[in-house]
């Protein structure tokens, strides 16, 4: 309750206004603190802040997924005549996470090149990351002995070190993370720590990379914005489309789409919604753009159409007395209708039904063998 009696003081401090409490926060940050947090799990330690000065930290699951052992992994910071925004800073810098100010409090947010590991990151890459963002490092030479060592190029050109040096010496002076991700990106490149090792290869072999990576999806008659607006979440990756490419597609696909996936790749989760619109889709730098694949919008839906009704059959019949009672009406339902209990049930049935055809047909092949050897 604590917490809650903090915050509720904060807001009534400026005459009860709790629509926007961003001035007070940004104030609370720079207030000077006295704090020492001593192997406590990462997410009890932000709790001791928010206890301690009123100013909620908040992190998603997912982010915290992506420390060494995720919910498990402890820190340590002590905290001495520095401000609360220095102080987040500091514990969050061997993390590789930095934070902003959101209307409720602090919101802690991974940096871009934790993303790009593509899977839990090992203590080694942390350090890896702390270590490239309080580089003084405007540019990257031949003799460059303390960050240049743990550089690997993973690029198909002549000399890319020196490349690199040119288009960090044109960025100038910055931590050591920016110079480097601008001077990449100049280029066509990107990095990632992996284990001691910086790695610079190019952006779309980086999407790939991500593509890689093990999805589970359920959206059950959904738009498909909303869909691709998920799995983009789940790869950290931008997936986009044309102009005009969702609004040519047929109003059911494109407001009552379903896509139901279990471990399987980003990259095949790509290939399902494809086939289910109808749609190609390409990278475009560290984008993931759908596009017709050919032919006018007309005829893009009638393949869409009938991809949609290959891949969703009708799988069942539902017969209503009409209101008069001297008819009935039949509905046809297709698979993706059906709620995963009834998709479940039905199974069960055509099994039941199967075994009973097959003693059936075994009855009747035994019944004509008997009748063939009395003939005899």
């Amino acid at each position: 309750m604590k917490l809650m009696t903090v915050m509720v003081t904060l807001a009534t401090a400026i005459g009860g206004a709790y629509t926007d409490r961003t001035p007070l926060i940004e104030q609370a940050l720079d207030q000077i603190m006295q704090f020492e947090i001593a192997d406590t799990p990462v997410l009890e330690a932000f709790e001791a802040i928010t206890a301690e000065t009123g100013v909620t930290i908040s992190a998603t699951a997912e982010l915290i997924d992506l420390l060494p052992y995720g919910r498990d992994t402890q820190i340590s910071v002590v905290l001495k005549n520095l401000s609360l925004r220095e102080g987040m800073a500091r514990l969050l810098l061997p993390l590789g996470m930095t934070f902003e100010v959101s209307g409720e409090g602090v919101r802690v947010l991974p940096r871009a090149a934790l993303l790009r590991i593509g899977r839990r990151a090992t203590w080694a890459e942390l350090d890896g990351l702390a270590y490239v963002r309080q580089a003084d490092w405007p540019t990257l030479t031949q003799d460059s002995i303390a960050l240049g060592q743990r550089v690997q190029f993973r690029v198909k050109v002549e000399d890319p070190r020196s490349l690199l040096a040119t288009a960090a010496a044109r960025i100038g002076a910055g931590p050591g993370d920016q110079v480097l991700t601008l001077a990449c990106e100049s280029l066509g490149w990107t990095w990632f720590p992996e284990g001691e090792r910086i790695v610079i290869l190019p952006e779309e072999k980086q999407v790939r990379r991500q593509l890689e990576r093990e999805v589970s999806m359920r959206c059950t008659h959904r738009p498909l914005i909303e869909v691709l607006q998920q799995l983009s979440r789940r790869t950290n990756l931008p997936i986009g489309h044309e102009p005009g490419v969702l609004a040519s597609l047929p109003i059911q696909t494109r407001q009552n789409f379903s896509l139901l996936v279990e471990g399987i790749t980003a990259a095949e989760t790509l290939e399902q919604i494809a086939a289910g619109t109808g749609l190609g889709y390409r990278i475009d730098g560290t984008t993931v753009v759908f596009y017709h694949p050919g032919g006018t919008a007309a005829e893009l839906s009638q393949r869409t159409r009938a991809k949609a009704t290959a891949r969703d059959p009708y799988v069942a019949k539902l017969a209503l007395p009409a209101e008069s009672g001297e008819v009935q009406v039949e509905i046809l339902i297709r698979q993706s209708e059906l709620s995963p209990e009834a998709i479940e049930a039905r199974r069960q049935l055509v099994r039941k039904a199967d075994e009973i055809l097959r003693l059936h047909l075994n009855e009747q092949a035994t019944q004509k063998q008997g009748d063939e050897e009395t003939r005899e």
